[in-house]
């Protein structure tokens, strides 16, 4: 409950920011938005993560989710195979016996809840494949291979492996008697050797006696012995730390362990020894749910693939530094070429500092793309080549600049699958500085008193939704809130929300306010003048999903996850003689002409204007200078004489729209355009 001081102070606060005029809605759309780019063409690779390379006599090849294999003899330019299979993720390449090995299947999405059967390839070249049959495709999920130099190994991610001299003749075996049990989806088993000796890594047992994941050590990838890295170690058998990663460096394999403070090392793979990471900046990434650990041989590098998302750099393991790149997927390393998909599209690189876009051709374009990454806009639009200078919100915080106002779901009680909270309660927190306590004891939360009513109570989802709906945005003297494909007000009464009028089915995902009108969109595009009354753009196609909006006087720029479109600004004022005009239909920019209501324009100079209803057709009379012109034409008579005029005049929201220079110019004003501030001035 918020004390009687803060309630006061945002009362008196919020009275001042409503006391702003009506202004008319009207319904046409205001702004021609094109697309800038089909991101579907160029980020293919965000539905379609790389999670594999391999090198051989000039040919890189790397596979990927959804079937994908690239190939490239520069590593910047890339081909995408055409592949007969029906894998959905490709999750190992590896280079052995004169041909490349490539092995997939088990759960993918991004959910994992689908379930893709096993397949091995096989390519000479990278370029044409073939599928090697055996029947334990069809029972086991393969998800990592290795070479050692004299055999293949493939591994499942239960106990299940299998071998071959050449890629073409496996046979299968269970490296492991250990009890497995199914209630992990995918165990993530991997595979690795030091060209030698192999080394498996699996997650633990849900019924070991040891807390510990299993490794597993072989000199010829037949038999296998159980390995306990911590066995020398000051551990008791029930606290042994787990560990995620594990790869081949300089000389030793390395895991990185769950325990923040040590690196585990090996020189055989048999023997090891914890060695204790002395930079306090990696030691928070245990807490990460998946990471991915790469080398170059003489660097380690470290990716958080999941909050807070940071990249490390070690040329020692234990010596840690941030990464001077910025990764959303595994960043893969072969033969002195780096790939790293990012969130800037996927990247190549020979020094690990400097960064090019790859070029695909024959890539792959998928119809229904929703990778739930947000692009970085400025990467992909010439009109956003600098983000700063543009305005935008995130739907957190909004504030006037001088009172701020902050939106969270936080969970409220516990139970549920494992211990998760069983309800989440939607509140605002109030702020003076910018600065936020989200507790449901805060002083600083605001109780709005109508939430269940809305709805808004538990979420869009109801009680259990670990959705974040609600946003939060600020603009013309209004805090407004969106949620349940809904747009809300705050009333300064009684500090609660108030419904406002909206389309039906226009899901919103960001709100922009541009100094004139609220530009709302998200599954398609909404309008308002006062933010309580909304019009939806019915030419905006719906498919086709904003995430954020972005404003810079000039550029209108939405962003999504599937595509990017932008419009330039098409409200402009007009001045006569040094005073500006207000519009109950204001001027706006159409195709590069700034078009005016006619009559408020024209009898505010002291012109005559005549509209004929039944042909369309409206005059302008002024100094003995008469111009006609009809709807959606674009011959008008100047005295009687014919001119082409380059773009039709309109009839917007019941007012007739004219191109502004055509008319003034004929009628011997002289009109200046001020690009800066979108303004007109008309002299005469």
């Amino acid at each position: 409950m918020l004390n009687n001081k803060i309630k006061t102070a945002i009362s008196f606060m919020l009275a001042l920011l409503m006391m702003v005029p009506t202004l008319v809605v009207f319904a046409e759309n205001e702004l021609d938005w094109e697309t800038y780019y089909d991101i579907r063409e160029y980020s293919w690779s965000y539905k379609n993560k790389l999670n594999a390379i391999a090198y051989h006599d000039g040919t890189y090849v790397a596979v990927g989710d959804n079937g994908l294999i690239i190939t490239s003899t520069n590593g910047t330019e890339w081909s995408a195979q055409k592949v007969e299979t029906d894998c959905k993720r490709f999750r190992g390449v590896v280079y052995g016996a004169s041909r490349f090995v490539v092995v997939g299947g088990g759960y993918y999405g991004g959910d994992e809840k689908k379930y893709s059967k096993s397949e091995i390839l096989i390519s000479e070249d990278g370029i044409k494949w073939k599928a090697v049959e055996t029947e334990e495709t069809e029972k086991y999920r393969f998800v990592s291979v290795a070479y050692n130099g004299k055999v293949f190994v493939i591994v499942d991610d239960t106990n299940y492996a299998l071998v071959s001299p050449d890629g073409f003749n496996w046979q299968g075996y269970k490296y492991s008697d250990s009890t497995y049990s199914s209630s992990y989806k995918d165990r993530t088993t991997e595979i690795i050797s030091d060209g030698n000796v192999f080394l498996i890594k699996k997650y633990r047992d849900l019924f070991s006696v040891y807390n510990i994941n299993n490794l597993f050590f072989s000199n010829d990838g037949t038999n296998w012995k159980s390995i306990n890295p911590y066995e020398n170690m000051n551990y008791s058998y029930n606290s042994y730390p787990g560990y995620e990663e594990i790869t081949y460096y300089n000389g030793k394999f390395v895991i990185w362990s769950s325990n923040p403070d040590y690196l585990l090392t090996s020189i055989s793979g048999e023997d090891w020894i914890a060695e204790k990471i002395n930079d306090p900046l990696i030691k928070y990434s245990h807490e990460t749910n998946y990471r991915h650990v790469t080398t170059d041989g003489n660097q380690l590098f470290l990716n958080l693939l999941d909050a807070p998302y940071k990249s490390y750099v070690s040329n020692d393991g234990i010596n840690w530094t941030v990464a001077p790149y910025e990764a959303e997927g595994a960043l893969l390393y072969v033969n002195g070429l780096y790939i790293l998909q990012s969130n800037k599209g996927t990247l190549t690189s020979n020094n690990g500092i400097d960064w090019t876009p790859i070029n695909i051709t024959n890539a792959p374009i998928y119809e229904n793309l929703n990778s739930g990454i947000e692009i970085e806009a400025e990467y992909y639009s010439p009109k956003l080549a600098n983000e700063s200078e543009y305005n935008h919100s995130d739907g957190v915080v909004a504030t006037d600049g001088n009172v701020y106002f902050s939106i969270k779901r936080i969970p409220y009680s516990g139970g549920g699958d494992a211990g998760a909270p069983s309800q989440y309660c939607t509140d605002i927190y109030f702020s003076t500085d910018g600065s936020f306590n989200y507790s449901l004891y805060s002083d600083s939360r605001i109780n709005i008193k109508n939430w269940k009513e809305l709805g808004l109570y538990y979420g869009p989802e109801g009680a259990g939704s670990k959705y974040n709906d609600s946003k939060i945005f600020y603009g013309r003297g209004l805090f407004l809130v969106t949620s349940k494909e809904k747009i809300y007000y705050f009333d300064t009464a009684n500090l609660s929300l108030a419904q406002a009028n909206c389309p039906e089915g226009y899901y919103i995902n960001s709100i922009i306010y541009d100094g004139e009108r609220f530009i709302a969109a998200g599954k398609g595009m909404l309008y308002s003048y006062n933010g309580i009354d909304w019009t939806a753009d019915e030419n905006f196609p719906k498919d086709k999903v904003i995430n954020k909006l972005y404003w810079n006087r000039d550029y209108y720029v939405g962003v999504g996850d599937d595509v990017l479109v932008g419009a330039q600004r098409s409200i402009v004022k007009v001045q006569v003689n040094g005073q500006e005009l207000t519009f109950d239909t204001p001027p706006r920019m159409i195709s590069d002409r700034t078009f005016v209501p006619i009559r408020a324009l024209f009898e505010e100079m002291g012109a005559e204007v005549n509209w004929d209803e039944e042909t369309n057709t409206a005059a302008v009379t002024q100094n003995d200078q008469t111009i006609t012109f009809q709807m959606d034409n674009t011959v008008a008579t100047v005295n009687g004489e014919e001119k082409e005029m380059d773009v039709p005049a309109r009839m917007i929201n019941d007012r007739i729209m004219i191109p502004l220079r055509f008319l003034s110019e004929n009628l011997g004003y002289q009109v200046d355009w001020d690009d800066e501030n979108y303004l007109v001035s008309i002299t005469y």
